[in-house]
């Protein structure tokens, strides 16, 4: 499917938050939040859309699909929203300090994600609606779904 190009009048990045701790070795800055932004050159709303990814995830999500689809953030610029993408506090490009946020957990497993997320039909005690999903691109298999390697590599 061919789409006329995008025109965007302004882009850019900027951080928002901060907040200074000391520790035994010098200062850091905790609280930081990474904001990408695109405005595009016919803007036909006042207000911008602001997209918040949810769980472990990042501002990555909004952009793309893992089979290569454009994200949300495309779909609402070809529709005239400027659009700002976050990634919330100490995930994605926003910065993560083990000394204040503590050590990391275990990465989330194909396993758990092919349950709730990739394949939840294959599991229909994964919930009540299970049965009806149909939305993932691929098969949502461990080994062999390219959709789903590269979900999880995010």
């Amino acid at each position: 499917m061919s789409r006329p190009p995008l025109v965007i009048a302004e882009q850019g990045y900027f951080w928002v938050g901060g907040i200074r701790h000391t520790r035994h070795y010098g200062t850091i800055a905790t609280g930081a939040m990474y904001v990408q932004y695109q405005i595009p050159a016919e803007r036909r709303f006042r207000w911008p859309l602001v997209l918040v990814h949810g769980g472990g995830g990042q501002g990555l999500d909004m952009l793309g699909t893992p089979d290569g689809r454009p994200g949300w953030a495309e779909f609402f610029l070809r529709r005239g929203w400027a659009v700002y993408v976050v990634d919330r506090v100490a995930l994605g490009r926003s910065p993560y300090h083990p000394d204040a946020y503590g050590p990391l957990g275990p990465p989330p497993v194909y396993e758990t994600l092919q349950r709730i997320l990739a394949a939840p039909e294959k599991f229909p005690d994964s919930y009540p609606q299970a049965r009806l999903h149909t939305q993932w691109p691929g098969s949502g298999e461990i080994g062999g779904d390219e959709a789903f390697d590269q979900f999880m590599a995010t």
